[in-house]
């Protein structure tokens, strides 16, 4: 059956009652997430995790997690409760990082983790100059 609102009666029509079926279920799931750095430079590579529980603290074992790191958005699956992305840090600048549990299915609430920061910053070039001690004359 499909969610709605509908009209129960017995065949003689003598009974009626309203009766509204919801096709998805609300939860009230938790997401964590870590990182490996709060800094990075340039080309590092920042590892993104978390997992996902249910309202009894259990992992949730599949659905879809959608991390945001500044405007840039990666959805990974959840394997056993757990997610993980891998950014690229590839511009620099400071920004914010956080993760969705999209749900699954028969799941309407999704649910998002705190906030966690990230200063990306350009790498500093190194310069070496050799001398020549090569002696004239």
């Amino acid at each position: 059956m499909i969610g709605g609102t509908y009209v129960v009666g017995d065949i003689h029509g003598c009974y009626d009652d309203w009766m509204t079926l919801k096709d998805k279920i609300e939860v009230e799931d938790k997401i964590t997430i870590n990182t490996n750095t709060t800094k990075a430079t340039i080309g590092d590579k920042v590892t993104i995790n978390g997992t996902v529980k249910d309202q009894n603290n259990k992992l949730i074992p599949n659905g879809t997690v959608t991390v945001k790191v500044g405007n840039d958005s990666y959805t990974v699956d959840l394997k056993d409760g757990v997610y993980k992305v891998e950014y690229n840090a590839t511009k620099d600048g400071k920004f914010t990082i956080n993760a969705t549990y999209n749900g699954q299915d028969n799941v309407i609430n999704p649910v998002t983790s705190e906030n966690k920061s990230l200063t990306v910053t350009k790498k500093t070039p190194v310069i070496t100059v050799k001398q020549d001690c090569n002696k004239v004359g």
